[in-house]
């Protein structure tokens, strides 16, 4: 009764940073979820299960699955994500370690990253992104693809229709031949996206149907990998997505395209390895037709490991980048370059107190960063791994974008980097009960504390960036994992829920009445919930999640009222010799709440959806 009870308890007590989807397991056996936490801020999610039974957007699944809040504009538009009360900028997106922010605007929008391009999914929160890059204050995202050799063929299909009359679907297709190998993924998205919304802008608030939101998106991505012998390896990859889609408030239409490419060489040794990479990316969007905007971005990095002995590990690496952006906010075309290097330990004493450190240096322009560094810890308890204290602390530092320094007019060349400080501290508590329950429970306490944060403020005839203020962000996290098996039928419930203060500390440029206030658009309470049953072949989801109030000021006068979502989805596994197929139903908001999480963005009300998914992986000999 008492382990009935643990996730109650910490629902009452704050959220998870676990960052993870419950993994159903085979009903023969229970086994720990696929989350292994590496250090204090970091943890692996395996999202290929969740590919093959409810595909969805990244944004979708990070929004459901992590304790991300996820700032969405409206079906089919905008999606971007905050991490502990920091901005969309503050979380750095990686693609194989390549960082894929837009040198322009600093964010990426998640709505258009399809879930099947990626099988492994980084979630990071700062202090311990360092390692991959400056620049993420709050938190970042790593997007890997790791190929195969177990099946030399495997093919997967995916196509879901919605009661908006939009049509989703991807397919992947993988190869290995000897040293080849190959994989081609596939992503589309069409419809009319004619969702239900309230109009609050009318006279007894009628419902509506959207009008001029059509969407078309799709995206091709190919790998391919030469194993030259058992220590050489040369892979690359290319990425190519576009997607026309129409806004409803206010009215306008958008393209983007985008194209990313890369080209890696490995050394694998005994004690050593090493890697070379250099990138190219490229993205274009264009606003009503009329405003047209491009920004090109060539990448290069190397790294190296050294294990000196089984405990004990050197990294270091460095890498370059050079952005150069065109756009009619600019006289001319406009460019940036910057260089970085790092050296990082990692070491383990008796297999129970783990310690990392790492130091990376930045030069942008020919402006030097201030030092960053990050400190790691963790530390076993008892023998038994089932309690793990968990710490770390970093200083890092955020620069401006080519908008911030460039946009004409408005833009400011003499902004100041956004300093931060954090720090993070937890427990981890974990345990299975011989093969019929396991449950994990992890709790935090975090702090971020942000100098010089730049934002955007209306000013004589325009708007223009500005170091205003400093920003400290607290809070405490919480969350458990808890899987039952009994007979036929297993259990998976997963709560998540955090408590983020994000407050205006004030500055020489802030206003007097905005000093001690939450900033906007960063709710104070989040709880995200799922609860899921499944006998045989048919498995039953519910999840929840709830969104505390959301201020639309700086002055905290105006907010957005709390809200709460629910959805369901019923789905039948089916599976011969090499062949598994899922059938699935699901209803997303079946309350059907009326909400917004962005002011006069409408979101949708209740949708109802249904798909079929196939694959099929030829056995090696």
């Amino acid at each position: 009764m008492r382990l009935f009870f643990i996730p109650i308890l910490v629902f009452f007590f704050a959220e998870d940073v676990i960052s993870n989807d419950s993994i159903v397991l085979p009903i023969t056996v229970v086994k720990e979820s696929k989350v292994h936490l590496i250090s204090a801020g970091k943890s692996w999610v395996d999202t290929a299960t969740y590919r093959s039974t409810e595909p969805k957007r990244l944004d979708d699944w990070l929004e459901r699955s992590t304790p991300i809040f996820i700032k969405n504009y409206g079906s089919g538009a905008l999606s971007t994500s905050s991490f502990r009360g920091m901005s969309a900028r503050h979380t750095t997106i990686y693609w194989e370690d390549i960082p894929i922010n837009s040198p322009m605007l600093g964010q990426v929008d998640l709505s258009l990253l399809p879930v099947n391009f990626f099988n492994e999914v980084s979630v990071e929160t700062s202090p311990s992104n360092l390692d991959l890059g400056a620049g993420g204050l709050g938190g970042a995202l790593n997007l890997k693809h790791k190929k195969s050799t177990a099946n030399p063929f495997r093919f997967s299909l995916f196509q879901g229709f919605n009661s908006w009359a939009n049509y989703q679907g991807n397919s992947s297709l993988g190869l290995v031949r000897g040293s080849f190998s190959a994989s081609s993924d596939l992503s589309w998205r069409i419809g009319k996206n004619k969702f239900q919304y309230r109009d609050k802008t009318s006279a007894g608030n009628p419902i509506l149907r959207a009008e001029g939101t059509n969407i078309l998106a799709y995206g091709i991505k190919q790998a391919l990998t030469w194993r030259i012998n058992p220590r050489h390896e040369v892979r690359g990859e290319g990425w190519y997505h576009f997607s026309d889609r129409g806004i409803l408030s206010p009215p306008a239409s958008q393209k983007d395209r985008s194209a990313r490419t890369f080209l890696q060489w490995r050394f694998l040794g005994d004690k050593k390895s090493f890697s070379v990479k250099t990138a190219y990316l490229y993205e274009q969007f264009i606003y009503q037709e009329v405003a047209e905007s491009h920004a090109k971005r060539w990448y290069s990095r190397a790294d190296y490991t050294h294990f000196f002995k089984q405990n004990f590990k050197l990294t270091a690496g460095a890498s370059s980048i050079f952005d150069r952006a065109e756009a009619d906010g600019y006289r001319s075309g406009v460019a940036q370059y910057q260089v970085d290097a790092y050296v990082g330990v990692n070491y383990i004493l008796k297999n129970r107190l783990k310690l990392s450190g790492l130091f990376r240096e930045r030069i942008i322009d020919g402006y030097l960063s201030p030092l960053h560094f990050q400190f790691d810890a963790s530390y076993k308890i008892f023998n038994k791994n089932e309690f793990v204290l968990l710490g770390g602390y970093s200083r890092n530092t955020s620069v401006p974008t080519i908008n911030d320094r460039f946009w004409n007019p408005g833009g400011n060349p003499d902004l100041q980097p956004e300093n931060s400080n954090n720090g993070e501290f937890g427990l981890r508590y974990s345990k299975q009960i011989a093969r019929k329950s396991a449950y994990s429970l992890l709790g935090k306490t975090f702090y971020n504390v942000v100098q010089n944060w730049i934002q955007w403020v209306p000013t004589v005839g325009f708007w223009e960036p500005q170091n205003l203020f400093k920003v400290h962000s607290r809070g405490v996290e919480f969350g458990t994992i808890y899987t039952l098996h009994f007979s036929k039928i297993q259990v998976d419930w997963t709560n998540f829920y955090s408590f983020t203060s994000a407050v205006n500390l004030g500055g020489a440029n802030s206003q007097s009445n905005d000093k001690g206030k939450q900033l906007i658009y960063t709710p104070r309470h989040q709880w995200k919930s799922r609860f899921s049953v499944a006998f045989k072949q048919w498995k039953l989801s519910y999840w929840q999640r709830l969104v505390g109030r959301n201020f639309t000021s700086s002055d905290n006068l105006n907010s957005l009222p709390t809200y709460y979502i629910g959805n369901v989805r019923l789905r039948y596994q089916f599976k011969k010799k090499e062949w598994t197929g899922n059938a699935f139903l699901g209803i997303d908001n079946i309350f059907n709440k009326d909400y917004q999480v962005v002011l006069g963005r409408p979101m949708p009300l209740r949708m109802f959806e249904m798909g079929c998914s196939f694959d099929f992986k030829k056995r090696g000999k």
